[in-house]
């Protein structure tokens, strides 16, 4: 039970990383927002909108993941669950190794 309230939280981080991705993509106040906290100049626009769509692909796949666990968990599918595994090794993989080459 307690993995499912865990991948509940994931779902409402999700949830709020879409909210924010979405208000930069639309509002236009947003860049001046943004401007402001950074204390950048207006070229930066194209950068802010490629951060607002990766936001919003970096949400959408930890809904869709969270989702499945949720499944998984609550109707005890260990199919879904191992995909849900796979996918947390291979970002835990992942971020290991950046680190380890040092892009992060």
């Amino acid at each position: 039970m307690s993995v499912m309230y865990m991948l509940c939280v994931f779902q409402l981080c999700a949830l709020a990383l879409l909210a924010v991705g979405i208000w930069i993509m639309v509002d236009p106040k947003a860049q001046n927002i943004v401007n402001v906290a950074v204390d950048s100049s207006d070229s930066d626009s194209e950068l802010l909108k490629i951060a607002a769509i990766l936001l919003i692909v970096v949400a959408a796949l930890l809904l869709i993941i969270s989702l499945i666990g949720i499944i998984g968990a609550a109707f005890e599918y260990k199919v879904l669950l191992g995909i849900v595994r796979i996918y947390w090794r291979l970002a835990r993989t992942t971020d290991f190794t950046l680190h380890l080459c040092g892009t992060f």
